[in-house]
């Protein structure tokens, strides 16, 4: 991670992480707190392996866990799993780690989205598959799957048929689908809605000034 924490002691990265929350939502960006439980407390690099975090609990209770804690106490709208196993509380990595999204929910009292880590990184891809890691991510309390933006429309059709196939065979529940669809709704809207400081016009148009558009870019049918 390095220099994309705000620093190694954990009050201080808590104060920063809970400023930084505040700051974007105030503006109408719905912040994102990532890796969850902690990308710090490993050398290895998901995108290539799965890496263990060989920590205890307590461990993890005092080093890693503070600054979500915070970002949770300062209304923080997302949060990113990462795929680290964390043996001292399950085997599976943290994105389809039922255990772990449950103490996120439970113990930390998160109740926005949790969106997984890139499922075609190796840490999941080179395990239990893409498909498999969008089925198991969403069944362990997963909200919203990050799929990277070279993934071809027809991995993403198969990553939806996974999960319409986990639904019949009845080891994926509608209603966490539900659950799931109605947290994203809910960020949708919220981030759509006004908010002081957040002014739409303003952003709309650094979007127009940010894009080159050549061609036809509307689509022909609703987004999947």
């Amino acid at each position: 991670v390095g220099v994309r924490s705000f620093g190694s002691d954990p009050q201080l990265v808590a104060r920063h992480v809970a400023a930084y929350v505040e700051g974007l939502q105030e503006a109408g960006v719905a912040a994102c707190a990532k890796h969850y439980p902690g990308h710090g407390e490993v050398t290895g690099d998901s995108h290539l392996e799965l890496p263990t975090a060989g920590i205890d609990r307590e461990t993890l209770f005092a080093r890693a866990l503070p600054p979500f804690a915070a970002a949770v106490e300062a209304g923080v709208r997302s949060v990113m799993t990462a795929h680290i196993r964390f043996p001292a509380l399950d085997e599976q990595p943290a994105t389809i780690s039922g255990p772990l999204i449950a103490l996120l929910r439970s113990e930390l009292g998160f109740d926005g989205v949790v969106m997984t880590d890139a499922l075609e990184m190796r840490a999941i891809a080179g395990t239990v598959g893409l498909e498999e890691g969008a089925v198991q991510a969403v069944a362990a309390g997963a909200d919203a799957l990050c799929l990277g933006a070279e993934r071809s429309p027809e991995e993403v059709a198969r990553v939806r048929e996974a999960l319409v196939a986990a639904v019949r065979e009845g080891r994926l529940s509608e209603e966490r689908l539900d659950e799931a669809a109605g947290r994203v709704a809910g960020l949708a809207a919220w981030a759509s809605s006004p908010h002081p400081g957040h002014d739409l016009e303003a952003g709309a148009e650094a979007a127009r000034r940010a894009l080159r558009v050549e061609g036809d870019v509307s689509l022909p049918a609703s987004p999947l």
